[in-house]
């Protein structure tokens, strides 16, 4: 703390909030639990300092470092304020995953969507492909979809395979591609890159496509059966790339 010369001053100002400092009744010994100084001698209130030291560790006068040890004095509450800071951000994401869940889940529950979404994968299922992709097209046109869509990957997934079926290489590349970008791991957009590649004759992209297929299909094999006809033919796939 600065040398301060009280032997003239009864009232000084505190630099932050502008009021009284007494310095009457207060004998040099106890000054620090009342009131602080910068090297340069410029006082503030305990109090006022307490608050000001989550900002800044310079005196808001003349911005000079406070000295080590009333830095360390005020540590404890420092440590308090980043602890509550770091919990109330964590409170505030969780708000916003909860608002995103409930958004998301709102949107899948659309009965329209839902009952669009049914149709396209039950054409799908019979084999009419491009009926399939005129309806995903307009669902497309309708829903505006953004990329943090929890709908959308699928919708770009069934573009995709329906392209695939049609033998419209690259075209699903183009969706796959877009796929992969919003969501890396999404089952199976690999595997399909990797068939799509290998129709076109691109080996050395088909190489990459099943390498990263592998890993993830690998791992979804082992909880879900659906997933093991799929890492059989692609470990064989893979075989015959080796040949």
């Amino acid at each position: 703390m600065g040398k301060l010369d009280t032997s003239n001053a009864k009232v000084m100002q505190c630099c932050i909030c502008h009021g009284p400092i007494d310095l009457s009744h207060f004998g040099r010994e106890h000054v620090t639990k009342n009131f602080v100084g910068c090297p340069n001698g410029h006082l503030v209130h305990y109090e006022c300092l307490k608050k000001w030291i989550s900002h800044s560790t310079k005196c808001p006068l003349c911005f000079e470092e406070y000295d080590t040890h009333v830095i360390n004095v005020f540590n404890e509450y420092l440590e308090q304020l980043e602890k509550d800071r770091k919990e109330a951000e964590k409170r505030e994401q969780e708000l916003q995953a909860k608002k995103e869940k409930l958004k998301q889940a709102s949107q899948e529950e659309d009965p329209e969507y839902l009952e669009k979404f049914e149709r396209m994968e039950k054409l799908i299922s019979v084999e009419k492909y491009t009926e399939a992709l005129n309806l995903l097209w307009d669902m497309i046109d309708i829903y505006k979809f953004a990329n943090r869509d929890p709908r959308y990957p699928k919708i770009l997934f069934f573009l995709a395979y329906a392209f695939y079926k049609l033998k419209k290489h690259g075209q699903a590349i183009q969706q796959l591609m877009k796929l992969v970008k919003i969501d890396f791991n999404y089952p199976l957009a690999f595997y399909y890159l990797g068939l799509n590649y290998e129709e076109m004759g691109l080996l050395d992209k088909v190489k990459w496509a099943y390498d990263r297929s592998l890993l993830q299909i690998e791992k979804l094999s082992e909880t879900q059966d659906y997933y093991k006809p799929f890492l059989e033919d692609l470990q064989q796939r893979l075989k015959n790339l080796a040949i």
